[in-house]
Protein backbone atom coordinates (compact mmCIF):
# COMPACT_ATOMS: atom_id res chain seq x y z
CA UNK A 1 0.00 0.00 0.00
CA UNK A 2 1.55 3.67 -0.85
CA UNK A 3 2.32 5.41 2.27
CA UNK A 4 1.37 9.21 3.41
CA UNK A 5 3.74 10.59 6.21
CA UNK A 6 2.65 13.79 7.75
CA UNK A 7 4.73 16.27 9.28
CA UNK A 8 3.14 18.60 11.89
CA UNK A 9 6.15 20.50 12.72
CA UNK A 10 6.41 24.04 11.12
CA UNK A 11 9.71 23.13 9.73
CA UNK A 12 11.55 20.44 7.57
CA UNK A 13 12.43 17.47 9.88
CA UNK A 14 14.72 14.79 8.71
CA UNK A 15 14.49 11.08 9.53
CA UNK A 16 15.30 7.83 7.37
CA UNK A 17 17.64 9.57 5.30
CA UNK A 18 14.43 11.70 4.30
CA UNK A 19 13.81 15.45 4.65
CA UNK A 20 10.05 16.01 5.24
CA UNK A 21 8.69 19.52 4.75
CA UNK A 22 5.74 20.80 6.59
CA UNK A 23 2.40 18.49 5.93
CA UNK A 24 1.93 15.26 3.86
CA UNK A 25 4.76 13.43 1.53
CA UNK A 26 3.63 10.49 -0.28
CA UNK A 27 5.54 7.35 -1.33
CA UNK A 28 4.88 4.71 -3.48
CA UNK A 29 4.45 1.01 -2.47
CA UNK A 30 7.48 -0.67 -1.41
CA UNK A 31 10.24 2.55 -1.52
CA UNK A 32 10.32 2.70 1.95
CA UNK A 33 12.45 0.18 3.83
CA UNK A 34 10.83 -1.37 7.33
CA UNK A 35 14.31 0.02 8.44
CA UNK A 36 13.26 3.62 7.53
CA UNK A 37 9.34 3.13 8.97
CA UNK A 38 10.58 2.22 12.19
CA UNK A 39 12.66 5.46 12.28
CA UNK A 40 10.01 7.68 11.18
CA UNK A 41 7.25 6.27 13.31
CA UNK A 42 10.01 7.01 15.89
CA UNK A 43 10.15 10.70 15.16
CA UNK A 44 7.53 12.82 17.43
CA UNK A 45 6.76 15.11 14.88
CA UNK A 46 6.05 12.68 12.14
CA UNK A 47 2.87 9.99 11.51
CA UNK A 48 2.99 7.55 8.95
CA UNK A 49 -0.70 6.48 7.10
CA UNK A 50 -0.71 3.17 5.21
CA UNK A 51 -3.71 4.73 1.81
CA UNK A 52 -5.31 2.43 -0.18
CA UNK A 53 -4.33 2.56 -3.72
CA UNK A 54 -6.91 4.71 -5.74
CA UNK A 55 -8.08 1.94 -9.18
CA UNK A 56 -7.05 3.31 -12.01
CA UNK A 57 -10.47 4.08 -14.00
CA UNK A 58 -10.67 1.72 -16.99
CA UNK A 59 -11.53 3.65 -20.64
CA UNK A 60 -14.05 2.29 -22.73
Amino acid sequence: MPITVTNSHAKSVRSAGIDFKPGKTDFPENQLTQSQLAQINAAPTLSVKQVEAVPAKESK
